[in-house]
């Protein structure tokens, strides 16, 4: 189901509305083909930008940290698929096979840059795989957000014949997916990571 916007958010955006002689049946399965088209939207838009706007939790295996020094001390630098990082709960480390878990308490963490900075083990280097379990994302859905995934799924619907009778006639496509796909690539550059968002 849908996290950000609803199926009634898309079809009022098009002008598209419910009719006393419309099938409730049709009607039905129109608003469950919008919301499966939204649910790729905003999939696809939190893979674009590498953030959601409610928090999540998720495992990544990252290969190939870097070295560093930080704050005076020599690290392995790990970045997160996903940011701004709101808390860490475990990070292991393969050694020879085997997952070894790792003090997170002794790991300074900048949250919006998704950067872990782990204290330096002798034994482990740059290609061993580190697993990551965090939660990330925002608490709020911005209206530009909103705004991108209902154009998103908006422009699926219009490249749809089955839904062609729904629409107005008077809904000039042309122009209007220009202006439509502006707005969606305007949000993904002001969302996607990295970037420094203030939390």
């Amino acid at each position: 189901m849908p996290t950000y916007i609803t199926a009634n958010d898309v079809l009022s955006f098009l002008g598209i509305e419910q009719h006393a002689d419309d099938p409730p049946a049709r009607w039905n399965e129109l608003v469950s083909w919008v919301n499966a088209r939204i649910d790729e939207a905003e999939a696809q838009l939190e893979d674009i930008c590498k953030t959601a706007w409610v928090t999540k939790t998720k495992t990544d295996v990252i290969q190939n940290n870097q070295r560093a020094t930080w704050r005076g001390k020599l690290c392995h630098l790990v970045y997160t698929l996903y940011k701004p990082i709101i808390s860490v709960t475990e990070i292991q480390v393969n050694i020879f096979g085997s997952w070894k878990t790792v003090d997170v308490s002794q790991c300074e963490i900048i949250n919006n840059l998704g950067a872990i900075y782990i204290p330096f083990m002798g034994f482990v280097s740059p290609t061993h795989q580190f697993k990551i379990t965090y939660t990330y994302g925002f608490n709020s859905v911005p209206h530009d957000v909103r705004g991108a995934l209902i154009r998103m799924t908006a422009k699926e619907l219009v490249n749809t014949q089955q839904i062609h009778v729904f629409l107005p006639t008077s809904l000039q496509l042309t122009n209007a997916i220009e202006k439509w796909d502006e707005y969606i690539n305007n949000t993904i550059s002001r969302w996607s990571f990295p970037q420094i968002v203030s939390i």
